[in-house]
């Protein structure tokens, strides 16, 4: 197995499937190890991450560099009390200010403390990752090999008057002691971040290492400035260094983790913002994944197939997210940045002025005033959609679902194949009913409506943007069973096929067709219009 990185990720992810039992793994490195954005990172750690650290020293003998003196927040509006806590324990301002002497406490109203919480030097953390004693089995024996690396690079022992660093929520630098200075990583604002426009366009450089960009620190001087404010001490330091490298970001903030869809055998770890922080459980959520074959638990929400073929270089510049990194972010709460997308719904032209816009699941409608003010509490969009759920509850509704994932199973052993894939029967030809797919070890893998539109040939419906996560169980299961089916899924599937569910809380004469029934009610040119009757019961 190869694995090409060099940063933490990458390299726990071969250190995982080596401790799994993976006899021949290839770390390939264009450079060295930690080239990239691993070197140069702010490196706070998490909690789970403790004892794998604490677990490395012991396995190999080298530090790891891992500083254990805390985390603390600081409130410094009271628009904070809003925000659902984050740490531990909660503390007055007093209790802070013994925490963190150098805090600035004028600003301050309230703090949070993780005494659990520290940070960790990269190039420490991923050598000893890379540079373990090994025992190589071979034919002819066992070999006891040793390499040895210099993974001293910034660790100190820890001192007990070390300070927690200081994570004010809404400003934004995060600040630690380094040696004995402090170090602080801003993050600018969106309108004054800078974009690698050439590497957009151009990619990567090929031979990209361990170099920097120019450093401009008049683009992070307001954070600056807030950060000389809150550590006064600031004020009458000098910077020794600015580093700006760079980092990636994907347009949910989210990972790429998992196998990728088209390409046999290839899987992705990729797109990490703080790979440090969650490189440990990365690497053994993807090593136990390969190595049986299944999920742990479920991650869908990281599954590199969330971004099909209509995700567009424009669309990736749109939905820039490196700027959200301070922005509070709220529950429900919707980006229309980048839309509308290549795939939108047959009835956008007539939603698009009254919801929410783009190929997605329509939110509400005749929504008066700004739309989606999002809230910890009470949103603007409540009212409407509350309206909209006493319509359909009491009367009748058409809903647009048409961005729900579509594809079509077919083929001589499709009744074999599926029926290896669902908990439930399949149903009949002309028939619908609502099925879990299941992973070899019994676990529900997704919800799919499972309808058989013709002897051996299936329509399935099933969520918004997972129909490639679906059609890759399905595809496992058809490699493994070595059946001859055919599964279509492709952009136009889901382009062309739409989906307005007319919805009322019981069966009713709406439409004539039973419940749980599919039948063709009318045809125009090459468009064909297929009713699906499904009721659900309240429990």
């Amino acid at each position: 197995m190869i694995c090409a990185a060099d940063g933490c990720v990458g390299v726990s992810l071969a250190y995982h499937l080596v401790k799994a039992g993976q006899k021949d793994v290839v770390l390939l490195e264009k450079s060295q190890l930690t080239a990239g954005s691993t070197w140069h990172a702010v490196h706070t750690r998490v909690r789970g991450h403790i004892k794998l650290s604490e677990q490395l020293e012991a396995e190999t003998g080298q530090a790891v560099g891992f500083h254990q003196p805390g985390s603390g927040r600081a409130q410094i509006s009271d628009d904070q009390n809003t925000l659902a806590p984050d740490a531990t324990v909660p503390h007055r301002p007093e209790k802070i200010q013994q925490l963190f002497p150098l805090l600035n406490m004028d600003k301050v109203l309230a703090g949070l403390y993780n005494p659990g919480d520290g940070h960790i030097d990269p190039y420490s953390l991923t050598m000893p990752h890379a540079d373990g004693r090994w025992h190589v089995q071979t034919p002819h024996g066992t070999i006891r090999a040793n390499r040895i690396v210099n993974a001293t690079g910034l660790a100190t022992p820890t001192r007990q008057t070390t300070p927690p660093h200081d994570r004010p929520h809404l400003a934004s630098p995060v600040r630690r002691q380094e040696r004995d200075g402090l170090l602080f990583g801003p993050y600018e604002k969106e309108e004054k971040m800078k974009l690698q426009d050439s590497w957009v366009r151009d990619r990567v450089p090929p031979g990209f290492g361990k170099e920097l960009f120019e450093s401009d620190l008049d683009r992070i001087m307001d954070h600056v400035e807030r950060a000389m404010e809150m550590v006064l001490v600031l004020k009458n330091a000098d910077i020794i260094n600015s580093v700006s490298g760079p980092i990636t970001y994907t347009p949910d903030l989210l990972p790429m983790i998992g196998p990728h869809q088209g390409a046999r055998n290839y899987w992705t770890a990729i797109g990490f913002r703080y790979g440090i922080i969650h490189s440990g459980g990365v690497g053994r959520f993807l090593s136990d994944w390969i190595m049986s074959g299944e999920l742990a638990y479920d991650l869908i929400e990281c599954d590199p197939n969330r971004y099909a073929h209509w995700t567009s270089v424009p669309y990736l510049c749109a939905r820039e997210s490196y700027g959200f990194n301070n922005v509070v972010g709220y529950p429900k709460e919707e980006r229309f940045a980048g839309r509308p997308t290549d795939r939108v719904s047959g009835v956008y032209e007539l939603l698009k002025d009254r919801c929410s816009m783009g190929f997605h699941d329509c939110e509400c409608v005749s929504l008066s005033g700004p739309v989606c003010r999002p809230s910890f509490r009470r949103t603007n969009w409540f009212g409407p959609v509350g309206r909209e759920c006493k319509l359909v509850m009491e009367g009748v509704g058409v809903i647009d679902l048409s961005p729900f994932g579509k594809f079509i199973v077919k083929g001589e052993d499709s009744h074999r194949l599926l029926d290896r894939v669902f908990a439930n029967t399949l149903p009949k030809v002309g028939q619908t009913n609502i099925s879990h797919m299941l992973t070899p070890r019994g676990r529900v893998y997704a919800e799919v409506t499972v309808t058989q539109t013709a002897p051996g040939e299936f329509l399935l419906i099933t969520g918004s943007g997972s129909e490639l996560h679906d059609v890759r169980c399905i595809s496992n299961t058809h490699t493994h069973t070595h059946t001859h089916t055919h599964t279509h899924q492709e952009e136009e599937t889901a382009q062309n096929c739409s989906s307005l569910p007319v919805i009322r809380p019981s069966p009713s004469s709406a439409l004539p067709v039973p419940v749980e029934w599919c039948s063709v009610i009318g045809c125009s040119g090459s468009t064909v219009s297929q009713s699906v009757s499904l009721f659900l019961s309240e429990p």
